[in-house]
């Protein structure tokens, strides 16, 4: 009888300690998405108190979605609709989040490539290094590139991106 209690002890820790362990796992694992979320949400995009009332409509809804679901889409998709008002400093900052969100993502890279186009080209063309260290397969890239690179004089790198374009471009029927 008193082995058959010491063995049932010896159990009843085993699961105490079996659930001690993993109510500590769960909680590490709340406590680390809580602080990727407050990592998320910490850039704020400040607007203009006199945009139209369309447009201050339309950023409350995409600013709803994004803190629904902070996503990279939901960020990008915010710096579209700022980039498409002329809204250029509050559609840089959703586009560099939504490049840190997802840094594979070569979408939201170059979009501040080309918007970094009209003001610094050096950072244009490392932008537009990057995303073609990422995925070579898009022709107007090349050509963006191509063109940034005439721009600062290195000819011959801007003439093999401007070939590759335009072969690119011939693969494709018209």
């Amino acid at each position: 009888m008193n082995l058959a209690f010491s063995s049932l002890k010896s159990r009843r820790f085993g699961y105490v300690l079996i659930a001690g362990i993993t109510v500590a796992i769960i909680a590490f694992a709340v406590w680390k998405d809580r602080e990727k979320t407050v990592e998320i949400e910490s850039p704020l995009v400040e607007f203009p108190a006199d945009l139209p009332e369309a447009l201050q409509k339309e950023i409350a809804i995409r600013q709803s979605r994004l803190r629904q679901n902070p996503t990279a889409e939901a960020w990008g998709a915010l710096g579209e609709l700022c980039a498409a008002h002329k809204l250029m400093p509050q559609a840089e900052s959703c586009f560099q989040t939504a490049s840190s969100l997802a840094q594979d993502d070569p979408k939201w890279i170059y979009q501040l490539a080309v918007m970094a186009e009209k003001v610094d080209l050096s950072r244009a063309i490392e932008l537009y290094d990057k995303v073609l260290s990422l995925d070579r397969s898009v022709a107007a890239l090349h050509y963006h590139h191509g063109r940034a690179l005439a721009r600062i004089g290195r000819l011959e790198d801007a003439d093999q991106s401007l070939k590759t374009a335009a072969e690119m471009s011939q693969q494709h029927p018209v």
